[in-house]
């Protein structure tokens, strides 16, 4: 029943040669950075497309960015969307303007099997600083990869790497509080209502299930109606949400619940080993962009 998903966390620290305006959650401006700089790395049929083009089972820019275009992927065939298999976390998420000389972080999950291209993720966010952010250039001064185990390691060399590890995961609290640090934008038709429980929790299995059959070689074998089940047992305490609006001067148009919310799974212990791997995973809409990021907090 427990999904079996390894992944891989890594941190790229820059220090900015220009001065960088960063919009609220600016996941969507690191991922078209992100994507720009692979395409020019890895590429090596350029004015084909991707659908069409023989070389994109090796090709580090569809594994990576355009997954979409593998007809078969495991089990599953004929996806009209494919979750990536990478997600971004930015870790200076109070600072809107980064000055010159100064450092700023960029986080990325990297998923399964997506691991294998890391030397090309590796150039990529070095290219990304030289490329720029909205033209604004940083240069990557250092790269870190946490572990479930020590503290996060400086990586001199991608020979250092460490295979990517499932999340460890901790026994169930007595009740715990769901904190969202992006904004969560809900996928099909419970877009613009009220925040459903079983809906995030079902949307958030579903993708663990997608990215496990996709980028590992576990399928998953879960029971989704007994989940399903489940999930219409589980009741919010103490909500606290609020639907979070974009500013209209930012060119990412999009919008999601933030807030927090407690939750109380006595007897509902088989949603614990999803819920907990979903901080690393995120939920709903955007995911890769770094929306719909969560992290649990123990309530004694």
């Amino acid at each position: 029943m427990q999904p079996q998903l390894p992944i891989a966390e890594y941190v790229f620290t820059y220090q900015a040669i220009d001065e960088i305006k960063i919009p609220p959650f600016p996941g969507k401006l690191f991922h078209g950075a992100f994507g720009n700089a692979l395409y020019k790395n890895s590429c090596v049929a350029q004015g084909v497309e991707c659908n069409a083009c023989m070389f994109k089972k090796q090709c580090a820019y569809t594994n990576l960015f355009k997954r979409q275009y593998f007809s078969t992927v495991g089990s599953i065939r004929n996806l009209s969307t494919t979750p990536s298999p990478h997600i971004f976390r930015y870790q200076n998420q109070s600072f809107n303007r980064i000055t010159r000389k100064h450092a700023f972080s960029i986080g990325m999950i990297v998923v399964g099997k997506a691991n294998q291209h890391i030397k090309d993720v590796y150039q990529t966010m070095d290219s990304l600083g030289v490329l720029g952010l909205s033209q604004k250039r940083a240069k990557l001064i250092s790269i870190e990869q946490c572990s479930n185990h020590d503290l996060p390691a400086q990586i001199t060399s991608t020979r250092r790497l460490t295979k990517p590890e499932q999340p460890l995961l901790i026994a169930l609290p007595p009740k715990v509080n769901i904190r969202f640090l992006t904004p969560y934008i809900p996928t099909g038709k419970a877009y613009g209502k009220g925040f459903a429980i079983e809906h995030w929790l079902m949307g958030l299995i579903r993708r663990i299930s997608l990215l496990q059959n996709i980028y590992t070689d576990n399928t998953v074998s879960a029971d989704f109606k007994y989940l399903k089940q489940l999930t219409k047992k589980v009741v919010i305490e103490r909500p606290h949400l609020y639907w979070y609006k974009t500013p209209h001067s930012c060119s990412d148009h999009t919008s999601g619940f933030l807030g927090s919310f407690d939750l109380n799974l006595k007897g509902l212990e088989d949603l614990w080993p999803w819920l907990y791997l979903g901080q690393w995973t995120h939920s709903g809409k955007k995911t890769s962009y770094g929306k719909g990021r969560y992290e649990i907090f123990s309530i004694e």
